[in-house]
């Protein structure tokens, strides 16, 4: 029988066996984020962590890094599972731009219920540590755990499903700055929870796709335009919780800033020339999904979270940007 970290085995007599906000980074597999996990909290309870042996661990953490929970152990056929309590820590990296993030964790299960032996095992106490690697904020390979007898071992650990936003909220900032991004629109958005859960989404990474869905056209594009038909958002990457300059721009941990949607003011000023009447002159509309990374830091998996409509409208005077049915007009 195979050496697991709750379990001590009996053999005879012995005891063995087993400010500008980040734009974005346009190119997929580039974007480092160096922002650490701050969270580990299951809610609801159908969300928790797993290890390679299917100890089942439900757990909380606070704002201080403290862990307090739950692992409930599978035993052997005709034994009941054995329900340890859990108390432990986890320890964010120091954020330093361009290094990737990560949180350490030391996790130990006492106090087990029942405590008897049963099947020829005796439940015991263990303490499991790792990286939790961000982007995901839900993966650690390898995990390390010893007992109290001084077995060891390692094991993988994983959130099981990911934490999944159930929306965003987008509010606008203004425009660019100046020269041709003074026509375009900044807006920044927050990952929302689901109703009664408590994640935390920093240390997160979002991402953006172009959309299937209507309405989807640039009419502001003319043949022989001078200036490329817009057809797609640029399939940028964020990362949750990072500014790299201090606040107070970025508030929230769900926080993910920010998105520039517009025209450059180039662009508007020659389709301003070749469409000479019109309220508005003409303007776009791109479906954005939106998506989310899990399972570590490798962006190996995303899913869809929120499905919104860009786009930019030109008038003589004024342009007017769209993000998620929110919109800012610039004079310019």
């Amino acid at each position: 029988m195979s050496v697991r970290p709750f379990w001590i085995i009996p053999i005879l007599a012995l005891c063995g066996g087993p400010l500008h906000a980040q734009l974005g980074c346009a190119y997929p597999g580039l974007c480092t984020d160096p922002v650490p996990a701050v969270d580990i909290t299951t809610t609801p309870s159908y969300n928790v962590w797993q290890d390679s042996y299917s100890n089942h661990w439900t757990l909380t953490s606070d704002q201080y890094g403290d862990v307090s929970g739950f692992v409930d152990v599978p035993f052997p056929t005709g034994c009941p599972t054995v329900r340890f309590t859990v108390n432990g820590s986890i320890t964010p990296s120091i954020q330093v731009d361009g290094v990737e993030g990560y949180t350490t964790f030391s996790w130990t299960g006492t106090n087990p219920q029942p405590s008897n032996e049963c099947g020829g095992i005796t439940p015991v106490s263990s303490t499991y540590t790792g990286t939790i690697e961000n982007k995901g904020n839900d993966y650690s390979n390898p995990s390390y755990w010893t007992n109290v007898n001084g077995q060891n071992g390692t094991t993988g650990i994983t959130k099981q499903p990911h934490d999944q936003p159930a929306s965003e909220t987008t509010t606008a900032e203004g425009f660019g700055g100046s020269g041709v991004y003074v026509s375009v629109g900044q807006f920044r958005q927050i990952l929302n929870a689901s109703p009664s859960s408590t994640d935390i989404f920093k240390g997160r990474q979002v991402s953006e796709s172009t959309g299937t869905s209507s309405p989807h056209y640039d009419n502001c594009w003319y043949s022989g335009s001078a200036f490329p038909k817009w057809t797609t958002v640029d399939g940028s990457l964020w990362n949750v919780g990072y500014y790299p300059v201090d606040p107070p721009c970025v508030l929230s941990e769900n926080t993910w800033a920010d998105d520039y949607i517009g025209y450059p003011y180039n662009y508007v000023q020659g389709y301003r020339m070749h469409w000479a009447t019109g309220s508005p002159l003409y303007g776009a509309r791109i479906p954005q999904v939106m998506s989310i990374a899990y399972h570590g830091n490798q962006g190996s998996a995303w899913a869809a979270y929120a499905y919104d409509t860009v786009g930019e409208d030109i008038y003589r005077t004024s342009v007017t940007a769209y993000r998620a049915g929110v919109s800012q007009t610039n004079n310019q």
